[in-house]
């Protein structure tokens, strides 16, 4: 161990009982990597909890992070835009291959990351109680742990309007769903991402797919009001776009 990396340690070590042991600079690098360390913690503990989750999968309950092992599901994951930097098979790049995957996939599953692979995978496949109890234990691990804002990402909202439209609570499921709208609305990106909208196409395509998925969503749990309403907003939506787009440019002379 380095010099400097024994120090970090020991002044770690003696941080109660000889508070004034550390340089300025010590104190600054151990105060900084014990907030990272102790976030760190906090990001695998709420994982773990969540691939401990039950759902039912051919029958039976398995672990979410059972089910996502099954079939073809780690592969899409891989395939889903993570951060990989390093191809090759050999010595120190394969070292860092491996670990750029596993920081990956961590950064991918935590539900601050646009990805929220986790909760894009139940939605995709329909499995809405799964989805609802992962939103619960999130929410909660929140209030109890992070002191974050996490749950109040367009993304989070866009998840929880799905699980209260599945819930058979339609109105709260359209007040999470126009929030969603309000985002779209800014381009945002965690919501493209959600909806497989390239990056380049955001501004032309992330509203009408937006409302498609909502609308969708909203019909199949058998929510008419509800459709009726975001229906509304869509037309809307698009006569204010297209006057905006048909406004004759007037030159001044």
């Amino acid at each position: 161990m380095a010099v400097q990396e024994l120090e970090i340690v020991t002044g770690l070590s003696m941080y109660e009982s000889r508070p004034g042991y550390w340089s300025s600079e010590t104190s600054k690098q151990c105060l900084e990597l014990y907030g990272e360390a102790h976030a760190l913690g906090r990001s695998l503990k709420l994982l773990n909890e969540q691939l401990s989750l039950n759902i039912i999968s051919n029958s039976s309950f398995v672990s979410l992070g059972s089910w996502i092992n099954e079939e073809e599901r780690l592969t899409n994951i891989f395939s889903d835009g993570l951060p990989f930097t390093s191809t090759s098979s050999s010595g120190k790049e394969l070292n860092d291959f491996v670990a750029n995957c596993a920081q990956g996939l961590l950064t991918a599953f935590y539900p601050t990351n646009n990805h929220c692979l986790l909760f894009k995978l139940l939605f995709i496949e329909k499995h809405y109680l799964g989805l609802k109890d992962l939103i619960k234990l999130t929410t909660l691990y929140e209030q109890e742990f992070l002191k974050s804002n996490c749950t109040e990402s367009p993304t989070f909202e866009f998840y929880l309007g799905v699980a209260y439209a599945a819930a058979g609570l339609g109105e709260k499921a359209l007040e999470r769903f126009n929030s969603c709208i309000s985002s779209g609305e800014k381009g945002d990106r965690g919501l493209s991402m959600t909806l497989s909208v390239p990056e380049n196409r955001i501004q032309k395509e992330l509203m009408s797919r937006l409302f498609m998925e909502i609308i969708t969503i909203l019909a199949e749990h058998g929510h008419k009001e509800q459709v009726t309403s975001i229906s509304k907003k869509a037309r809307q939506y698009l006569n204010d776009k297209n006057s905006v787009q048909n406004r004759p440019i007037l030159h001044i002379q």
